[in-house]
């Protein structure tokens, strides 16, 4: 019986793996090496290659729902305490004390740098698995070396991010070429790390799993794997039929699958595009500072006060406020979830600097800014004044000239959809028409309660 492993790091835009050919063939070399290992998996579940997709998962004859399928253990498993070489060490052997004044490195949960060092010096024991049906290159947001690459990052949410991821893994690359060597480039250790990125698995503190990174994704998959019992477990989720097999890698934004995967769901044109309740555009302290320089003086109290939240993103020191559509659009305003919070920050900034000092100076200054309007009271449908939601629209338009227009955003997708442009390039382009399109709607309904409030003043409350 061959049970196969699975949970969510294969992709059905990945390059075809540059392989060194095995006399036997990199499939008889590869099946060979897992059992080997001690990987079993049912006879029916296969490996297949393509031009397009590199490796995937099939299946040759139907598969019951909730059948057992993979079963994979430790031992076939890449993570930072494998034995990698004839001397049995493991890459946190070889790392030991030398990362220990890299800024922000936590051994037990930075899994992505022992990995690609893993990935780059495991010797031939290792060659069936990481040489022969791993890909050495993927195209991710971050390592995509485009010279179009600028342009379709700048304004959107992962301009920022891929900036510090590049610093940060060159940064690494300087720190471990003592253990490298001076045959393997900036270029190498870029690849490796954006390979680990696409494939690894939380299991055993981060692992490339065998077969996890062979199946693709889909909105509708085949197979769950999970972790039972020291073992990885594949089971069919509903009847397979003979064709390729899927797995699904949960629910992503559209920056978050561009940046770990190189790939977002597919659209033969703009107006399929939708935006997911995951997708997020972040109103950051900049945009916040050109719509008001109080804002900027006020950023750190308002971070306190759990206002202004943190990035979320690794590496990156900003502050801003999420902004998404809302899974309850009648508990948030407009069905914008963040928007409230957005108000809230916006009142703030329009209290003079008297009222403000005292208000943070009271025991309880959320409730002392709730007393003056500037803070929603929980569970109470609130709105701030205009002048308010004037700065508030400052904001959001000073975020959103960092895009196009969503009709020009829109007619850059479908010419790229025409060239046929590589799936990251097409990627970034359909990021561009989804924060567009979120900050349009969010502009909409704020320019509305504007009006709705310029109304009310003119002509007297709406009877009710």
């Amino acid at each position: 019986m061959a049970l196969q492993n699975a949970i969510s790091r294969g992709h059905r835009s990945r390059s075809p793996p540059t392989s060194t050919e095995h006399p036997e063939g990199p499939l008889e070399s590869y099946e060979a090496w897992l059992i080997a290992r001690g990987v079993t998996w049912d006879a029916r579940l296969r490996l297949q290659r393509d031009d397009l997709t590199g490796w995937g998962l099939s299946c040759t004859r139907r598969i019951e729902r909730n059948e057992k399928l993979a079963e994979v253990p430790r031992s076939a498993a890449l993570t930072s305490s494998a034995r990698i070489d004839a001397l049995g060490r493991s890459v946190m052997e070889l790392l030991r004390g030398k990362l220990d004044d890299l800024a922000g490195f936590d051994e037990t949960r930075d899994s992505q740098l022992p990995l690609a060092l893993a990935f780059m010096l495991a010797d031939e024991s290792w060659s069936p698995k990481l040489r022969q049906v791993t890909p050495q290159h993927c195209d991710l947001a971050w390592n995509w070396t485009s010279a179009k690459a600028p342009a379709l990052l700048s304004g959107t949410e992962l301009e920022k991010i891929v900036l510090a991821k590049q610093r940060r893994v060159q940064e690494e690359f300087h720190r471990l070429e003592p253990i490298l060597g001076p045959h393997r480039s900036l270029e190498q250790y870029t690849s490796a790390c954006a390979v680990i990125m696409s494939r690894i698995q939380p299991w055993w503190g981060g692992s490339l799993v065998p077969f996890v990174d062979q199946a693709n994704h889909h909105r509708e998959p085949h197979l769950e794997f999970r972790l039972r019992r020291g073992q990885v477990s594949a089971r069919a989720l509903r009847v397979i039929e003979p064709g390729e097999v899927f797995q699904s890698y949960g629910e992503l934004s559209t920056a978050d699958s561009l940046y770990r995967y190189g790939f977002t769901e597919p659209a033969g044109r703009a107006a399929d595009i939708g935006v997911s309740f995951a997708d997020v555009v972040t109103i950051d302290a900049s945009a916040l500072a050109a719509a008001e320089e109080h804002l900027a003086e006020r950023a750190e109290q308002l971070k306190a006060l759990e206002f202004l939240e943190e990035s979320p993103w690794d590496g990156l020191q900003d502050l801003g406020v999420e902004l998404s559509l809302s899974r309850r659009p009648k508990a948030a305003a407009g069905g914008i979830k963040g928007l409230r919070r957005l108000w809230a920050i916006c009142s703030c900034a329009m209290l003079n600097d008297t009222i403000w000092r005292e208000a943070l100076a009271t025991a309880k200054p959320k409730e002392a800014l709730v007393a003056l309007g500037a803070s929603p009271k929980p569970g109470v449908d609130w709105q701030p004044d205009s002048s308010a939601l004037k700065l508030c629209i400052r904001a959001l338009e000073a975020r959103s000239r960092r895009l196009g227009s969503v009709e020009e955003e829109e007619r850059s997708y479908d010419v790229a959809v025409k060239d046929q442009v590589e799936t990251i390039h097409l990627g970034l382009q359909r990021l561009r028409v989804v924060e567009a399109r979120l900050l349009e709607r969010v502009l909409h309904y704020v320019r509305g309660l504007v009006h709705a409030q310029a109304g009310e003043a003119r002509f007297g409350a709406p009877h009710r």
